[in-house]
């Protein structure tokens, strides 16, 4: 640890704690008085009570009274990658007048020398999560932070006083970000939203009276639903790209994942695959997603798709683009929307419905002006979107460049009236060498 400011002293969770134990594997009962917290649980900004679990009221007598949490007490996630390292403090429980931890959790309660709310900001920090990896033992399926890791933690401790003064000024500091994030959280709904405005703009009733109306099967040169192939069928080996309805979202976005090969003769090559400025059509998925429609354009060639995707080709005078917007415009998916036959599991809608949908239809100019408003407005959304991830990016770099700054003594001024946190360790010392040995504690009554 470097050179700590005056008045600090070096010491371990061991000498700022009065009691660090794992919690207890439970019998669970569906409900019960006595709820567990589990890893799920416990959250940096406090308990998630929605994630609580129960004793069975069998084994309420087998917990002995330090094991109940107190208010205080931080809850520190002990196993498992991506949720271990994670604290919480505990608060009294709306739900319930007590709890207990499960095994996967280390309850951490700490002596009068240290705030619990310092503590939990230090492990918060990153002089503690950036040593979580030499900390943790165990296999590659199940990392753990054992008890004496959490005991020989580090703690660069000030005097009690400038404890307070420094969680403070964190939560000042870290309640405005928050309230930055929390709104920043919101663009990605926002995204949606104005997007869906930009194309309901675009295919409104005003706009399209002077547009010729067809049905959608005198725009197509051809409609055909895609090659059946088995799971048997599928490698990823060898053979062409098979497209399948999860290779593309709502909104017509690609991607790779799970791409899987398929032998075809040349016939059904010839039959089958893609060309720049296909639409694929989905005619088979859940409520939400039956209906997504994806354009293909500047995709790889040689590529075969799926039955449950219907292939629409459009004749020469029809933009690609053009014809993409207005199937994911709010008009045209309320059309579809009327046309969805659902069963238990699965929504279709049948070729015949889809070759039957409005289709609004001006001349080609003013298709490609539509395309490219369209995709003008989408481009300057999209780049809002992207400085608000970078913002957002920001904003938790910031959190931990002021936990840094906090625990090196650098975010509040040292007051030389303090009392010395090296005194008030060694008077807790010493109480607690004098003290009588207390006999371990009853189990509370049933």
């Amino acid at each position: 640890m470097s050179k700590l400011p005056q008045g600090w002293a070096e010491a371990t969770i061991e000498d700022v704690t009065e009691y660090v134990q794992r919690g207890k594997s439970p019998k669970y009962a569906s409900h019960s008085d006595l709820p567990v917290i589990n890893q799920k649980c416990v959250r940096w900004t406090g308990v998630d009570e929605a994630h609580l679990k129960y004793v069975d009221a069998s084994q309420w007598a087998s917990w002995t009274a330090e094991r109940f949490l107190v208010d205080g007490d931080i809850l520190w996630n002990s196993t498992g990658t991506g949720t271990i390292g994670r604290a919480a403090i505990f608060r009294p429980l709306v739900t319930a007048p007590r709890a207990v931890a499960d095994s996967h959790v280390t309850i951490v309660r700490t002596n009068p020398a240290t705030l619990p709310e310092y503590l939990h900001r230090l492990i918060q920090s990153p002089l503690v999560q950036s040593k979580l990896d030499e900390m943790q033992s165990g296999s590659t399926n199940q990392v753990e932070l054992s008890k004496s890791e959490v005991l020989e933690t580090l703690v660069p401790l000030p005097p009690l006083p400038e404890q307070r003064r420094i969680v403070a000024k964190i939560d000042s500091i870290t309640g405005k970000s928050r309230r930055a994030r929390d709104h920043l959280d919101h663009i990605p709904r926002l995204v949606e939203k104005y997007k869906q405005a930009v194309l309901a703009a675009a295919f409104n009733s005003v706009e399209m009276a002077e547009w010729r109306r067809v049905q959608l099967e005198n725009v197509l040169t051809d409609a055909l639903i895609g090659l059946v192939r088995g799971k048997s069928d599928q490698s990823t080996i060898h053979g062409v790209p098979y497209i399948r309805m999860n290779h593309y979202d709502l909104d017509g976005r690609w991607n790779d994942d799970d791409l899987t090969l398929v032998n075809a003769d040349a016939a059904e090559m010839a039959r089958y695959e893609l060309h720049d400025g296909d639409l694929l059509f989905n005619t088979r998925n859940s409520f939400e997603l039956v209906g997504k429609v994806a354009l293909w354009s500047g995709r790889p060639s040689g590529c075969l798709y799926n039955n449950n995707l219907l292939r629409l080709r459009f004749r020469s005078e029809v933009i690609p683009a053009f014809a993409f917007y207005q199937m994911i415009s709010p008009q045209f998916r309320a059309y579809l929307h009327s046309q969805k036959s659902a069963t238990t599991s699965v929504c279709a809608i049948y070729q015949r419905s889809i070759m039957a949908a409005p289709w609004a239809y001006p001349d080609a100019d003013r298709q490609l002006e539509v395309a490219n408003w369209i995709e003008g407005a989408f481009s300057k959304i999209d780049r809002l979107a992207s400085e608000a991830t970078s913002a957002r990016r920001l904003i938790d770099r910031l959190d931990q460049a002021v936990l840094a700054k906090a625990f090196r003594g650098e975010l509040v001024p040292q007051d030389p009236e303090d009392e010395p946190a090296s005194v008030l360790l060694d008077r807790i010392r010493t109480e607690r060498d004098t003290a009588p040995k207390t006999r371990r504690g009853r189990r509370p009554a049933a």
